[in-house]
Parts: structure tokens; C-alpha cells; sequence
């Protein structure tokens, strides 16, 4: 449903950015110094203070801009986490660039771990919302309080594809190795676009659907789109959709204001309302109900004449939900029922966490 785009082609869309992380944190740590958006001029081994081969293979590939600096310790040690970025002429937002984690207490700043945002996903990366004040997410820290430091990069592109703004989650540990926390987590069409301390303590990630991004014969904007809960509580990460019902009142309340109110003159846009109707009932464990309710709506509707009969929502939608529903199968959009399911090639989280 999404490809990483080219460093140098296809990035000059107007700006406009999908996704909004919602909650800040009550977490201390160094705030980030965010340089402005304009090339300084200057070789990318001055602006960040030494120099490093991957620095200049990166200013190579025009790479050009220090983007960000966090400096924090962990494990009796202090490191550097830097953004750069790649900025071109009058465009006032860098179109892709990279992360860097330097330890930083030896005599010469070591390199523990980089990543390319622009070949791994056609993105730009951020380490706070000091350029991107929409977006809130834990500094690197202790977030379970285990002992363990984690950190985050948020990537984010111009246009309005759904994995335009995507959070990617790393661990730190106490040999300098870097694993993406999110890998073999996060199910493939899946990304995380927020994550945030419950009461508790537990950090709640944010999980959206992507996959039915034009599916079901409709454009982006219009697709059903599904949200699920992670709770990383103890070191362990898993799917809570169950235990945070109220996150859903607002979806569920949207969906049935427009199935029970409005006309559609293309039954795949009421059908895509219907499946984000089904999955949110799918999530808070009320499997039986959200069906049940679902045939409900769809019958009225076809009575009302609100949407068009024998057509795609008898034919296609509610034939497949039935088929998933009998199968005890979670309810999802009708092209994964009859297409390929994502792959690994999908799964923003699976590929290379490092840069060669």
C-alpha cells in the first residue's frame, strides 16, 4: 500500500501532513537543539563538531544540514543523538535525511548506530517537536523504568499517504547495539503514530491500519481506516485495543452519525464506514454486537434508499465480513480477503535498522 520514495524525486508535493501525535510527557530529559531549516554552507563534519566516514557518505549523497542534537546518558556513558538533513534550494522542510547516535565519553566520538530515513522510507527524520509541534513522544530515557533506555525518531514526508508520519522506537543497550523495538511487534501494514504514559506508567502506542489506504476501489482519503492499542508495560509490548474501549467512543460515534444520516451515492464509501464500524467493535471485544448492529444499519440504509442497492455493499462487502465473521477472523477490507496479504517488504519495521 506504501513505497519508500527516491531520494531525489517525487518529494515536492505541497506539505501536507497526515497523523497527529496527541499527548505530550512528563518525562525530563535534555530538550533538543533544532538548527533552522536553511543549508548553512558549511560541511556536515563542522556543524556537528568532528568528523566521521559516515558523515561524509552521507554529505555525499547530498545530505547537507544538522538537524537536531539531543545529548543524554545512559549506562554510565554519554551519547549524542543528531538528525540530518537533507534540505534543496527555496523548499523550506528537509525531504529526507538521517539519524546518528555517537558515543560521545571516549576520546574520539564513537558511531553506535545510524539510519537513513530516505532510502529506508522516503522520510525526514525528527527527534522532537521542535520543528514538528503536532508531534509529542517520549525523549530517549528509561521508559518502563527497567533500567533500560529507549529512544525515538519520528519520519515524516510530504503528501497525504497515510504513512506519511510514522514512529519508529529503538532500544539502547548497554553494549551500544541499537534493535528497532517495533520489529517482529507491529504486524505488517501496521504503523505506530503515537505513544504516550497511561496513569499507570504504561506507554499506550498508537497503531494505525494503513491497509486499506485505496482499497476497496476508493482514494486515500476516503478508505476505512482502523486504529488499535499497544500497551508496553514490563518490557513487554501487545496489542490492548480491548482495555482502552473510550478511545473508541469518538470513532464509533462518527460512523454511525454518517451510516444512519447520510446518502452515499457509492456503496463502497458507506461499506468502508461499515468496516470502520466492524473493526472498532472487533477491537473492544464486542465482536457479536458490531455485527450484529452492522446488518442492522445496512438494511436500513438499503431501505431508505441511502445507498445504492444490489451493488458492491450486498455483492462483495457483506458477503466477506459474513465469510471472516464465521471463520472467527478479525474484520478487515475485502481486497485482503481476495489479494495478497502484506509482506515483509511491508513492514516499515522488519527492514535494515542500520546504515551500511
Amino acid at each position: 500500500m506504501y513505497q519508500a520514495t527516491p531520494r531525489q524525486a517525487g518529494r515536492f508535493l505541497a506539505l501536507t501532513v497526515s497523523g497527529a501525535l496527541i499527548a505530550s510527557f512528563a518525562l525530563t530529559s535534555p530538550v533538543a537543539q533544532a538548527q533552522d531549516a536553511t543549508p548553512s554552507g558549511a560541511p556536515l563534519a563542522a556543524q556537528v563538531g568532528f568528523s566521521d566516514p559516515v558523515l561524509d557518505k552521507l554529505q555525499a549523497e547530498g545530505v547537507n544540514t544538522l538537524g537536531e542534537s539531543l545529548e543524554f546518558k545512559a549506562y554510565n556513558h554519554k551519547y549524542r543523538l543528531i538528525s540530518l538533513w537533507e534540505l534543496q534550494g527555496s523548499v523550506p522542510f528537509p525531504i529526507g535525511g538521517a539519524v546518528l547516535l555517537f558515543q560521545t565519553d571516549s576520546a574520539k566520538p564513537m558511531l553506535r548506530w545510524s539510519q537513513d530515513y530516505t532510502k529506508l522510507s522516503g522520510q525526514a527524520p525528527y527527534l522532537s517537536n521542535a520543528k514538528m509541534d503536532f508531534a509529542h513522544f517520549p525523549p530517549p530515557g528509561d521508559w518502563n523504568k527497567n533500567g533500560k533506555t529507549e529512544f525515538a525518531v519520528l519520519g515524516s514526508f510530504s503528501g497525504t499517504s497515510w504513512a506519511s508520519t510514522v514512529l519508529y522506537i529503538y532500544e539502547l543497550k548497554a553494549d551500544g547495539t541499537v534493535p528497532s523495538r517495533l520489529k517482529g511487534v507491529i504486524p505488517a501494514g501496521f504503523i505506530v503514530s503515537a505513544a504516550e504514559p497511561d496513569l499507570d506508567g504504561t506507554i499506550v502506542l498508537t497503531v494505525n491500519d494503513i491497509r486499506g489506504e485505496m482499497a476497496m476501489g476508493l482514494p486515500n482519503c476516503c478508505g476505512p481506516h482502523a486504529v488499535r492499542y499497544y500497551d508496553w508495560r514490563n518490557d513487554k509490548i501487545s496489542d490492548a485495543s480491548a482495555q482502552h474501549s473510550d478511545k473508541y467512543f469518538g470513532t464509533l460515534g462518527d460512523a454511525l452519525y454518517q451510516l444512519t444520516t447520510q446518502k452515499f451515492d457509492d456503496a463502497a464509501q458507506y461499506s468502508a464506514r461499515l468496516l470502520e464500524l466492524l473493526m472498532a467493535y472487533d477491537a473492544i471485544g464486542q465482536r457479536d454486537a458490531g455485527w450484529s448492529l452492522a446488518n442492522s444499519l445496512a438494511n436500513s440504509a438499503l431501505a431508505a434508499r441511502r445507498v445504492p442497492a444490489n451493488g458492491y455493499l450486498e455483492k462483495v462487502f457483506l458477503p466477506t465480513e459474513k465469510q471472516l465473521y464465521d471463520q472467527h477472523k478479525p474484520f478487515e477490507v475485502p481486497d485482503l480477503v481476495t489479494g495478497p496479504q502484506p509482506s515483509q517488504s511491508d513492514d516499515l519495521y522488519a527492514k535494515s535498522q542500520v546504515v551500511e
